[in-house]
């Protein structure tokens, strides 16, 4: 099938940073692309403005506003589009999309907006049913977003059935490949990632450097910056990091291309990912932890969210309350004395990864919407008359691509369908 990616964000092409929602983007279409569908990505044109010169020509030529997303569904021409993050189906004439569409969810954007003073509650309230009500699957990162999702799918109008049958959880992922570790000789530890309001990692990221300054020993490795794409503010980031570079033992470090920010962190022994606790930190299910986790670095995390449960079972790092500084003290002070336990740690880490958050894996539901895509109560939505047209065009579509054997196998498919829904 040929699948039309939106994302929210910059994807994490050779020479270019990204973010979470881009990297989740990312992920999707690389694990579609290995089962053997045709992945076309489309990103905001906003990253043009710096990064032109890194983005292939043929990218750039899909870059979305929010005016010509259905031009680039039409000159695309897919059986199925996916959309990553319900602002862009918002912004989307579903009814001119004329294919199936599936709505991704990286998190609870809408509590990301709350955090951020981002626009008029009520007015984010809307849009966001607006967008549930233009899907015909939906697909988000965690089980525990999961369940917060289904009472605003309830309140979009998806019936229990269609929660049932045309939702799933498919978390953030990484390559079945695991990197190669070349960590430095001296105990390196690595905090990453961008500049958001709501997060607050200060707690952890002080104790650990005047743990470090202490013994004189060791190094913090700091990499981030403001939002890549879009003008978020920054929270507490640039105060903390002003106060950071103070230190000799803190090496700070702007937004790097994904691929050598991934050769940074294969190089470190420990990272910190501990955030002050609020419901939106509770629901992510974090990509730069599973990312760490990836290039074998066991993570000091928060005990408070779905990936806490994880890291305990695969004993692939140190889970604490992040405002507790004696137990932060105490976790610290064993990557010191005890390199042999964090060697270890950082071997289950990649264990843990590689077995429950391996693309390959965690793709199937996305395949298997993808394979019977069809649309979620198409008479009460559109009326028999659009149902119709855009069945048409997704025929004359498939023909134009693959002939009149894949119109023909189509057909015997939908019939097939059809006959089995009858029966039952």
């Amino acid at each position: 099938m040929r699948v039309l990616i939106f994302s929210s964000d910059i994807l994490p092409y050779p020479g270019l940073p990204t973010v979470g929602s881009g990297l989740r983007s990312w992920g999707l279409g690389q694990a579609l692309q290995k089962i053997g569908h045709q992945v076309i990505f489309s990103m905001p044109s906003a990253v043009l403005k710096r990064h032109k010169h890194a983005i292939p020509p043929e990218v750039a030529a899909l870059t979305w506003e929010w005016y010509n997303m259905q031009r680039i569904v039409q000159r695309v021409e897919p059986d199925v589009v996916v959309v990553c993050n319900w602002p862009l189906l918002d912004l989307m004439d579903a009814e001119q999309v004329g294919v199936p569409i599936i709505l991704d969810q990286a998190g609870p954007h809408l509590m990301e907006r709350e955090l951020q003073g981002f626009g008029d509650q009520k007015d984010n309230i809307r849009r966001k049913v607006n967008a549930l009500r233009k899907a015909d699957y939906f697909t988000c990162a965690g089980h525990w977003q999961y369940r917060y999702f289904q009472t605003w799918l309830e309140q979009a109008g998806w019936t229990e059935q269609e929660r049932c049958e045309r939702t799933a959880v498919i978390p953030f992922s990484m390559p079945p490949e695991l990197p190669e570790r070349l960590p430095y000789e001296e105990l390196t530890f690595v905090f990453g990632g961008i500049f958001l309001p709501w997060q607050d990692p200060s707690v952890g990221l002080s104790i650990l450097v005047e743990e470090i300054e202490r013994r004189n020993q060791g190094w913090l490795r700091f990499y981030g910056g403001r939002h890549i794409v879009y003008a978020v503010n920054p929270g507490i980031y640039e105060n903390l990091v002003a106060k950071l570079r103070q230190s000799p033992r803190v090496i700070v470090s702007g937004i790097l291309p994904y691929e050598d920010l991934i050769d940074e962190y294969r190089r470190a022994h420990v990272a910190l990912d501990l955030m002050k606790r609020n419901p939106e930190r509770e629901l992510a299910l974090t990509t730069r932890t599973v990312g760490y986790m990836w290039c074998g670095l066991p993570v000091i995390y928060n005990n408070y969210s779905e990936l806490s449960d994880h890291i305990r079972e695969y004993d692939a790092g140190w889970v604490v309350d992040p405002e507790d500084r004696e137990a932060i003290r105490a976790v610290i002070d064993e990557i010191y004395t005890c390199p042999d336990r964090v060697a270890q740690k950082g071997e289950n880490a990649q264990r843990l990864v590689h077995e429950r958050f391996n693309w390959d894996l965690t793709i199937e539901p996305l395949h298997h919407f993808i394979r019977r895509a069809s649309y979620r109560s198409t008479a009460e939505r559109h009326g028999e008359m659009k149902v119709f047209y855009r069945a048409w065009r997704m025929a004359v579509a498939r023909y134009r691509r693959e002939g009149i054997k894949a119109l023909i196998n189509d057909a015997g498919h939908y019939v097939i369908k059809r006959l089995s829904e009858l029966v039952s």
